[in-house]
């Protein structure tokens, strides 16, 4: 089923009275601090979320009992709000604690990209870009990466940057990149020549070579980055 956008109804809810005074609410209160009940019925708390999250210049997190209900709040929110990609969801694996059932990887790339979303605000927010996190219970009862750990294996690479081929490779190794002849999934990295592909949470990333313009080094050789997301 194709997509909608129902943005347009933002600015009716950002006009009501009864909405300001929120959003005057939650600028006046502490960190952390609970505002609510707000008794909102239930087909009207997505809307009012959006138009939150768009109000308010920090990260927004929705908690859900269940983990179906949490993925059909993101479809919710993401019809409202402008920019879609802003809500991630932050999933509860299937296994339950000590049982010895592997992850989905889908599930992995789910999570470290609403931490990774997290970090990029807390380092560089940009204007009506914090993200809108939403997570059932059991999500955020996990144990997961700190603050301090995911920023020392996040690295940002850009169009133009130079880095060395072996290093970064032992870099992506480290950080429990799995060595493969073709990149189909997330978690993996491909080397041939002087193409090094790797799949981060999020999207397709491809460092070329670019020989003319560099020279080797005792590691390897180095390579200029084609395109970069973020990448934890």
């Amino acid at each position: 089923m194709d997509s909608f956008m129902l943005s347009g109804l933002l600015d009716t809810v950002a006009a009501d009275p009864a909405f300001r005074e929120l959003v005057g609410r939650l600028g006046r209160a502490e960190a952390g601090a609970p505002i609510g009940p707000l008794g909102l019925p239930e087909a009207a708390r997505p809307v009012v979320v959006a138009a939150v999250a768009l109000a308010v210049r920090a990260p927004v997190m929705w908690i859900t009992a269940q983990p179906d209900d949490a993925r059909l709040v993101v479809e919710a929110l993401r019809a409202y709000l402008p920019h879609p990609d802003r809500v991630k969801l932050l999933p509860a694996p299937d296994a339950l604690p000590y049982e010895r059932i592997p992850w989905d990887p889908t599930i992995r790339e789910l999570r470290l990209g609403a931490l990774a979303s997290l970090h990029r605000w807390a380092t560089a927010p940009v204007a009506g870009q914090s993200p809108v996190v939403v997570a059932p219970v059991r999500g955020l009862l996990l144990r997961t990466l700190s603050p301090a750990a995911l920023a020392a294996d996040t690295g940002l690479l850009g169009a133009g940057d130079r880095v060395t081929v072996s290093q970064f490779l032992g870099r992506l190794q480290r950080l429990g990149y799995e060595t493969v002849s073709s990149v189909t999934q997330v978690g993996q990295v491909a080397h041939r020549g002087g193409i090094v592909d790797f799949y981060p949470p999020g999207a397709t990333s491809r460092c070329g070579w670019n020989g003319s313009a560099t020279r080797s080094t005792p590691s390897g050789r180095s390579t200029r980055c084609r395109s970069g997301p973020e990448a934890p």
